[in-house]
């Protein structure tokens, strides 16, 4: 997860290649406090967007594998949270070219390759 300026707020590295998305997601720890009634993550409290009258909740946008709540949305079939999710995209680019290690197969023990991805990623942000 990243916010606007590109920098990573969540991520979850301990996954195994072969669980799907939607596996990975039910697993983290973040899937559980998102679904916590009192709201661990500090998400601000519902305002009306622009022009509007009605309350809408603060959100996460994920992809198709997420399941949709209170505070997590995934992308609807005309794309319209496809701009505000090349965001992480944009992210994952950016850490890939400062760290050129990601540009390949890294050919380490598992446990090397999620210390060195969280240490790209602390030194990103």
């Amino acid at each position: 997860m990243c916010d606007t300026p590109y920098k990573f707020t969540y991520i979850n590295v301990s996954a195994n290649g072969r669980v799907s998305d939607a596996g990975v997601v039910q697993q983290s720890s973040l899937c559980g406090t998102m679904q916590a009634v009192h709201n661990p993550l500090n998400f601000p409290k519902p305002q009306p967007l622009p022009g509007q009258n009605s309350e809408v909740p603060y959100v996460i946008i994920g992809d198709d594998a997420f399941p949709l709540g209170k505070h997590l949305l995934k992308p609807y079939p005309q794309r319209r949270l496809s701009r505000s999710r090349r965001m992480i995209e944009s992210s994952f680019g950016i850490l890939a070219n400062r760290f050129r290690i990601f540009l390949a197969p890294i050919n380490l023990p598992v446990e090397k390759v999620e210390i060195i991805t969280l240490a790209c990623v602390a030194l990103h942000n």
